[in-house]
Protein backbone atom coordinates (compact mmCIF):
# COMPACT_ATOMS: atom_id res chain seq x y z
CA UNK A 1 0.00 0.00 0.00
CA UNK A 2 1.67 3.54 -0.98
CA UNK A 3 0.86 6.06 1.92
CA UNK A 4 0.62 9.38 0.01
CA UNK A 5 2.40 11.98 2.02
CA UNK A 6 1.43 15.72 2.87
CA UNK A 7 4.02 18.44 2.06
CA UNK A 8 2.43 20.14 4.92
CA UNK A 9 3.97 17.15 7.58
CA UNK A 10 7.09 16.65 5.21
CA UNK A 11 7.84 20.00 5.99
CA UNK A 12 7.28 19.17 10.02
CA UNK A 13 10.04 16.56 9.89
CA UNK A 14 12.32 18.41 7.87
CA UNK A 15 11.87 21.16 10.77
CA UNK A 16 12.48 18.90 13.84
CA UNK A 17 15.24 16.85 11.70
CA UNK A 18 17.33 19.86 10.57
CA UNK A 19 16.95 22.67 12.75
CA UNK A 20 19.01 22.79 15.96
CA UNK A 21 21.30 25.41 17.82
CA UNK A 22 23.40 26.12 14.72
CA UNK A 23 20.95 26.50 12.15
CA UNK A 24 17.38 28.07 11.39
CA UNK A 25 14.84 27.00 8.98
CA UNK A 26 12.17 29.43 8.40
CA UNK A 27 9.03 28.05 5.94
CA UNK A 28 8.33 30.73 3.43
CA UNK A 29 4.34 31.86 3.04
CA UNK A 30 3.09 31.65 -0.64
CA UNK A 31 2.26 35.57 0.22
CA UNK A 32 5.80 36.24 0.25
CA UNK A 33 6.27 36.37 -3.35
CA UNK A 34 5.23 34.55 -6.54
CA UNK A 35 7.37 31.26 -7.04
CA UNK A 36 9.64 31.66 -3.97
CA UNK A 37 11.14 28.23 -2.73
CA UNK A 38 9.20 26.73 0.70
CA UNK A 39 11.90 26.93 2.77
CA UNK A 40 15.36 28.99 3.57
CA UNK A 41 17.62 27.72 6.09
CA UNK A 42 21.07 29.18 7.41
CA UNK A 43 23.63 27.51 8.81
CA UNK A 44 26.39 29.64 10.58
CA UNK A 45 25.90 32.38 7.94
CA UNK A 46 25.58 29.87 5.24
CA UNK A 47 22.10 30.12 3.39
CA UNK A 48 19.91 28.07 1.49
CA UNK A 49 16.82 27.59 -0.06
CA UNK A 50 14.79 24.48 -0.24
CA UNK A 51 11.81 23.66 -2.67
CA UNK A 52 9.84 20.89 -0.51
CA UNK A 53 7.96 18.33 -3.21
CA UNK A 54 6.27 15.03 -2.50
CA UNK A 55 5.93 12.92 -5.30
CA UNK A 56 2.26 12.35 -6.84
CA UNK A 57 3.31 8.68 -8.30
CA UNK A 58 6.43 8.88 -10.40
CA UNK A 59 6.15 12.83 -10.51
CA UNK A 60 6.94 16.07 -9.40
CA UNK A 61 4.22 19.04 -10.00
CA UNK A 62 6.02 22.80 -9.99
CA UNK A 63 4.16 25.79 -10.71
CA UNK A 64 5.84 27.96 -13.51
CA UNK A 65 6.50 30.93 -11.11
CA UNK A 66 8.65 28.76 -8.84
CA UNK A 67 10.82 27.57 -12.42
CA UNK A 68 10.96 31.36 -13.00
CA UNK A 69 12.40 32.24 -9.29
CA UNK A 70 14.62 28.89 -8.79
CA UNK A 71 16.23 30.27 -12.33
CA UNK A 72 16.57 33.71 -11.68
CA UNK A 73 18.17 32.97 -8.03
CA UNK A 74 20.34 29.96 -9.30
CA UNK A 75 21.95 32.61 -11.66
CA UNK A 76 22.80 34.40 -9.31
CA UNK A 77 24.99 32.24 -7.58
CA UNK A 78 21.71 31.25 -4.94
CA UNK A 79 21.77 27.51 -3.59
CA UNK A 80 18.54 26.29 -4.05
CA UNK A 81 17.86 22.43 -3.25
CA UNK A 82 14.55 20.47 -4.06
CA UNK A 83 13.88 17.80 -1.62
CA UNK A 84 12.10 15.29 -2.21
CA UNK A 85 9.84 12.17 -0.31
CA UNK A 86 7.83 9.78 -1.29
CA UNK A 87 6.98 6.80 1.22
CA UNK A 88 9.98 5.64 2.39
CA UNK A 89 13.08 7.64 0.57
CA UNK A 90 14.24 11.40 1.04
CA UNK A 91 15.97 12.33 -2.51
CA UNK A 92 17.78 16.12 -2.85
CA UNK A 93 18.77 17.66 -6.03
CA UNK A 94 20.18 20.29 -7.52
CA UNK A 95 17.36 22.85 -8.10
CA UNK A 96 18.86 23.86 -11.32
CA UNK A 97 19.13 21.10 -12.67
CA UNK A 98 16.40 19.60 -12.02
CA UNK A 99 14.53 22.74 -13.80
CA UNK A 100 16.57 22.01 -16.84
CA UNK A 101 14.57 18.58 -16.97
CA UNK A 102 11.76 17.40 -19.48
CA UNK A 103 8.45 18.56 -18.11
CA UNK A 104 4.96 18.29 -19.36
CA UNK A 105 2.65 21.64 -19.24
CA UNK A 106 -0.12 21.09 -17.09
CA UNK A 107 -3.67 21.94 -18.25
CA UNK A 108 -3.77 24.97 -16.43
CA UNK A 109 -0.84 26.82 -18.36
CA UNK A 110 0.84 27.87 -14.55
CA UNK A 111 2.40 24.31 -14.12
CA UNK A 112 4.32 21.54 -14.84
CA UNK A 113 5.21 18.15 -14.25
CA UNK A 114 8.70 16.00 -13.73
CA UNK A 115 8.63 12.48 -14.24
CA UNK A 116 11.34 11.03 -11.81
CA UNK A 117 12.80 8.90 -14.61
CA UNK A 118 13.87 12.44 -16.14
CA UNK A 119 15.59 13.52 -13.04
CA UNK A 120 18.87 14.43 -12.50
CA UNK A 121 21.29 11.85 -10.45
CA UNK A 122 19.98 13.44 -6.89
CA UNK A 123 22.82 15.00 -4.65
CA UNK A 124 21.68 13.45 -1.65
CA UNK A 125 19.34 10.03 -0.97
CA UNK A 126 18.70 8.04 1.75
CA UNK A 127 15.89 5.61 2.88
CA UNK A 128 13.86 5.18 5.81
CA UNK A 129 14.82 5.65 8.97
CA UNK A 130 16.60 9.36 7.38
CA UNK A 131 19.46 10.40 8.72
CA UNK A 132 18.94 14.34 8.89
CA UNK A 133 22.80 14.83 10.28
CA UNK A 134 24.09 13.52 6.75
CA UNK A 135 21.18 15.71 4.81
CA UNK A 136 22.70 18.59 6.83
CA UNK A 137 25.84 18.05 6.07
CA UNK A 138 25.01 17.69 1.92
CA UNK A 139 22.90 21.06 2.80
CA UNK A 140 25.52 23.00 4.88
CA UNK A 141 29.05 21.11 4.56
CA UNK A 142 30.69 21.47 7.70
CA UNK A 143 29.05 24.75 8.79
Amino acid sequence: MNVVVKESYFWLQVKAGLDDDETHLCRIENTAGTGISDVNACCRGQEVWVELKVFHGRRLYFRNSQKSWIVRRSKVGGRIFVLTRNENTLAMYCAADVMKCEAIAGNDGKSFSVDVDELPPPVYVCRKPFKWSELHEKLFGSC
